[in-house]
């Protein structure tokens, strides 16, 4: 009999990486990606964006259930729960950017906290696996580098502290219930299929057009992470008998400027230029994550520096110039609460 895997936010970019990861065992494993019936579009996002969008989405429906949710409504939280049965539940349903969650806090609140009080709800008494996504936002600003999982949390804007919020749920949920729960901490995750708006998906979208780029905090450091290295270690999370009741950091395991992340792009857009502004004093100061535990727990390995991530992204980019890749894709649609996290 096949394990049921749910996967809340799986029409999204995460989810659909995992989705086409764990799509290699459907002989032991049946898929079912919930998501909003559209997704949410970066506003003034361009054509190709929207493109973008609605494959990942037509690719999710080919190798799963896809089927429509939103986490704000409880019964249909609990309906789809109950029919699904899921072995393990991923939940990546969120306001997917932290300035989205900013900019709408109440948007933000029900979807990234109550939607998951209403997961674990449905999920009590049930013997499933909970992954929360969560994010290494819940840190605050680092005091050193690189930062373990025993880092205090001191998370700092809506999204961080919606974050943090979610993992004491998953905590006294696991200890009250004893829901089986895996809490794990991505950073600046980029790759193919994005649409959020994410750092790196701007900065490459720019230089692919020759639009100059502005980095806030050009010397700042993010952890980037490849999707394909964070989906391979959802799958951990999600299966490994070591995994319950632990948390861990899954990210490259290196931090990286901003400043040599448009040189690494310099080198697929030649003249691609960019001007340095003072850094956003609301973001918190990041760095690397150190990915240790993940390794000797999971076996997690990361396979992508973020040279080898932007020439796979990059090559992203260059196929979907190709005639037959977008000719019959739909325009962009914007709609309003979303589907899963960014990091």
């Amino acid at each position: 009999m096949r394990k049921r895997v749910l996967i809340t936010g799986g029409g999204g970019f995460i989810g659909h990486s995992l989705i086409q990861r764990l799509s290699r065992r459907r002989d032991s494993l049946e898929l079912v990606a919930a998501d909003a019936d559209r997704p949410r579009l970066p506003a003034g996002a361009p054509a190709m964006t929207g493109h973008i969008a609605a494959l990942r989405r037509r690719r999710v429906a080919d190798l799963a259930t896809l089927v429509p949710l939103d986490v704000r409504d409880p019964v249909s939280v609990t309906d789809l729960i109950h029919e699904v049965a899921p072995s393990v539940v991923v939940h990546l349903a969120a306001v997917s950017v932290a300035e989205d969650a900013a900019r709408d806090r109440a948007l933000g609140e029900q979807v990234n906290v109550t939607g998951l009080c209403h997961v674990l709800d449905a999920l009590a008494g049930r013997r499933a696996r909970l992954v929360f996504v969560s994010s290494s936002f819940v840190y605050g600003d680092f005091e050193s580098s690189p930062v373990d999982e025993s880092h205090p949390l001191r998370p700092s804007g809506a999204y961080g502290v919606g974050k943090f919020r979610g993992e004491e749920m998953v905590r006294a949920a696991s200890a009250l219930d004893g829901q089986s729960a895996v809490i794990v901490r991505p950073s600046a995750v980029y790759g193919p299929y994005d649409s959020n708006g994410r750092i790196v998906q701007k900065l490459l979208e720019q230089a692919r057009t020759g639009v100059p780029g502005t980095l806030r905090g050009a010397g700042s450091a993010l952890d980037f992470t490849y999707v394909d290295d964070l989906a391979a270690g959802l799958d951990l999370a999600a299966f490994h008998p070591r995994a319950a009741g632990r948390t861990f950091n899954l990210t490259a395991g290196r931090g990286r400027t901003l400043r040599e992340l448009a040189d690494i792009l310099r080198t697929h857009f030649p003249g691609y230029t960019v001007h340095e502004e003072p850094a956003d004093p609301d973001k918190p100061k990041r760095g690397t994550l150190d990915i240790g535990h993940a390794r000797r727990v999971l076996g997690y390995r990361p396979c992508f520096d973020l040279e080898s991530g932007i020439e796979r992204y990059a090559d992203f980019y260059r196929s979907l110039d190709e005639p037959a890749a977008t000719e019959s894709l739909p325009g962009p649609r914007v709609a309003g609460a979303n589907s899963e996290p960014s990091r």
